[in-house]
C-alpha cells in the first residue's frame, strides 16, 4: 500500500458540538475509480451534503483551484497548523501530506447536515476511531482491475513508475474494501452517484437521527 500514516483526534472532543442529528460520510477507494467525480455530483445534488475543503502539502494540478480542490500550503505552514494543534486528522499519501482543520470542519456543519471526506484507507481509520457512530464509510470499487488499469492509463498526467505505483497501491487499497460500511461498485457514473445518494438517505432516516423530530411527535 501507498506509504500512509494518520492521525486521529481525541475522541473526547467531538467536532460535531450541538449538531445532535449531523454524521460524517467517509469515501475512499483507489486512484482512478471515479470518487473525486462521484463525490462532486453528491455535493451539487444535494445542499445538505459539505466537503470539507482539506490542506495538502503536494502541488496543485491543472484544473484545480486553491481553496476549493484543497488549501495547497509549503511544508511549513502545514508544520505551523501541527504544532498549533488545528488539525482534526492528518496524514501522509503518497510522499505528500493531507489533513482537515477544524475550523473547516465547523464551516461544514454550519452549512450541511452531511460532511463528506474523500480520504484514503488510513485516513478513513482514524476518522472511523475517532467519531465511532457519527461516521460511516463507504468504498468505491472498480467493476475490474483491469478496467481501473485502464482508467489509471487514460489519464496520461503521470509517468510509467508512477502509474505501476499506483496500480500496485490500489490492489492493496481494495483489501481493506471489506471493513467499510459499504461497499459500492462505479460500473456506470450516474448509477454509482445514485447508490451514495441512497446511502445518505438510508442513513438520515435511522432513529438516531430523527431524535428531535420523534421527540416533537412525543414517541
Amino acid at each position: 500500500m501507498a506509504e500512509s500514516s494518520a492521525s486521529r483526534m481525541p475522541s473526547s472532543d467531538s467536532p460535531f458540538g450541538d449538531h445532535a442529528e449531523s454524521f460524517a460520510l467517509v469515501i475512499s477507494g483507489p486512484s482512478g475509480v471515479g470518487k473525486t467525480s462521484i463525490c462532486k455530483s453528491v455535493i451539487e445534488k444535494d445542499i445538505r451534503v459539505r466537503p470539507i475543503v482539506t490542506t495538502t502539502t503536494r502541488r496543485i494540478r491543472d484544473g484545480e483551484m486553491d481553496g476549493v480542490d484543497y488549501h495547497f500550503v509549503p511544508d511549513s505552514e502545514f508544520d505551523s497548523l501541527l504544532a498549533s494543534e488545528s488539525l482534526l486528522e492528518h496524514a501522509v499519501v503518497h510522499g505528500f501530506r493531507y489533513g482537515a482543520t477544524k475550523a473547516a470542519f465547523e464551516q461544514a456543519l454550519d452549512l450541511a447536515d452531511v460532511v463528506l471526506l474523500e480520504v484514503d484507507v488510513q485516513g478513513a481509520k482514524a476518522w472511523q476511531e475517532a467519531l465511532g457512530a457519527r461516521c460511516i464509510t463507504l468504498f468505491i470499487l472498480p467493476p475490474s482491475l483491469d478496467e481501473l488499469g485502464e482508467r489509471l492509463a487514460g489519464r496520461k498526467s503521470e509517468g510509467e513508475a508512477s502509474l505501476k505505483a499506483r496500480t500496485r497501491n490500489a490492489r492493496a487499497e481494495m483489501a481493506f474494501a471489506g471493513s467499510y460500511d459499504y461497499v459500492i461498485v462505479n460500473h456506470e457514473l450516474e448509477q454509482a452517484i445514485d447508490d451514495v445518494q441512497s446511502v445518505i438517505v438510508a442513513e438520515r432516516s435511522r432513529p438516531s437521527r430523527q431524535r428531535a423530530f420523534l421527540n416533537s411527535l412525543g414517541t
